[in-house]
């Protein structure tokens, strides 16, 4: 029978706890503000009579009810509205139902210390709590002496980065999450460097057990290649205190930047020593490889891959290929290498012997050719230009009686030309 009455009277005052006390008389007054943290307990006193009376009372009157129970005690009862300017909206401390898992059942009981003087006592304050509480008897009249209970701020507790994994050219998401703060406002600041984001939106703010909040930020970029290892910075403002956080990107991506030292055309005496060098960039690191041919050399997963020939040979001519793989992508680069036969041994006197014969053969003919060649241009010159002093007579095969004088003539002329005429009229 007592448990059938106790039902009763729990579902009888979580029905009417919660109601309107009608509006308070403009005379009440705001004692005292009363500052408490989250899940710390709080007192409130209240004066609920004039009447002067011993300060105390022996024994001690207390109890430890729900809400429900210390609004009937000693026809005391507690009230609440939650802001300034709501006082119309008052509500009886009589119900538990609105609390959530973060408070006991207990989470408030009362005392009364003196005839007109009583006490709350809320153990662990939660974001509810907040508000202005005064006490009453029913059937008084009287003007209640008002305090407010505010809660403390709360700096955050826990920041935190979640993102999707980063690929190279896939959208992706960054979250920041934010643990257990209060009060409610917060603003978050997303930075690339020095170059602001987009502006980055709260995704939720959940309420905690306590009162306090849990908050989420997010914003969505698509990666590339060259944003790995670059830093994010967030920043977090809550009640004018600014937090930063700095998140280092690991983005995925394929081969780049694929190259060859030395570069170009490579010409290579045979028995020398080749060395190839093939760099590649990429996240995770590639498989690389060093083809001839269509022939695998050397293979191995790095971003740097060496191939070394000790003594390379013509059957090492041709093109050598880089490869650079991994599950993103996968890159080529060739590079041409040619090999010039060297003299073998045995052979080398041989061939020295042949080779200086040669040259020294060339350089024979060099000379010959260029005295010729003098000779014959100083000979021209000669026929080119006669003696001078010297007339050249010229005759035809039928003389006439011109050329006899002038024959006759010439002999009494200087011997020299007499000879000259003597040999001219012979030649006729």
């Amino acid at each position: 029978m007592n448990c059938l009455a106790l039902s009763v009277w729990f579902w009888r005052m979580s029905i009417t706890g919660l109601y309107f006390a009608g509006n308070i008389g403009s005379n009440a007054q705001l004692k005292k503000v009363i500052s408490g943290e989250l899940n710390k307990d709080v007192v409130i006193s209240c004066k609920y009579a004039d009447a002067i009376q011993k300060p105390t009372l022996a024994p001690k009157i207390s109890t430890q009810f729900s809400k429900a129970k210390v609004a009937e005690m000693s026809s005391l009862q507690w009230s609440y509205y939650k802001h300034a300017n709501d006082r119309k909206r008052v509500a009886i401390i009589a119900n538990t139902s609105d609390l959530n898992r973060c408070a006991s059942f207990f989470h408030y009981s009362s005392s009364i210390i003196s005839l007109h003087t009583a006490q709350l006592h809320i153990r662990g304050l939660i974001g509810s709590d907040a508000g202005f509480y005064f006490c009453s008897r029913i059937g008084y009249k009287r003007e209640p002496d008002i305090s407010q209970l505010i809660i403390k701020a709360v700096s955050i507790s826990q920041v935190s980065f979640l993102s999707t994994p980063l690929e190279e050219n896939k959208p992706a998401i960054l979250y920041l999450n934010i643990i257990r703060f209060y009060p409610k406002k917060i603003l978050v600041d997303w930075y690339a460097g020095k170059e602001k984001l987009q502006p980055s939106s709260l995704v939720s703010v959940e309420t905690r057990c306590d009162g306090s909040f849990n908050a989420m930020s997010m914003i969505a970029f698509v990666p590339q290649a060259n944003d790995h290892s670059k830093f994010i910075n967030c920043y977090i403002t809550h009640e004018n205190t600014r937090i930063p956080k700095t998140l280092q990107l690991q983005v995925s991506y394929g081969p780049v930047n694929l190259t060859v030292r030395p570069e170009g055309e490579i010409v290579k005496i045979e028995d020398e020593p080749l060395e190839l060098l093939c760099i590649s960039n990429s996240n995770p690191k590639a498989k690389m490889s060093w083809m001839l041919n269509g022939t695998v050399l050397l293979s191995r997963v790095t971003n740097h891959l060496k191939l070394q020939v000790e003594n390379i040979s013509l059957s090492d001519q041709g093109n050598y290929v880089c490869s650079a793989e991994n599950r993103l992508g996968t890159r080529f680069t060739t590079v041409q290498v040619d090999v010039i036969g060297s003299l073998k041994p045995g052979a080398t006197d041989r061939q020295t012997r042949l080779v200086s014969g040669i040259s020294v053969g060339v350089v024979l003919l060099l000379i010959i050719v260029t005295v010729l060649a003098i000779y014959a241009f100083k000979r021209r010159r000669r026929v080119a230009r006669p003696e001078v002093g010297e007339p050249v007579y010229m005759v035809s095969s039928q003389p006439n009686t011109d050329v006899y004088e002038s024959l006759e003539k010439a002999d009494s002329e200087a011997p020299s030309t007499r000879k000259a005429s003597c040999a001219i009229y012979e030649n006729t």
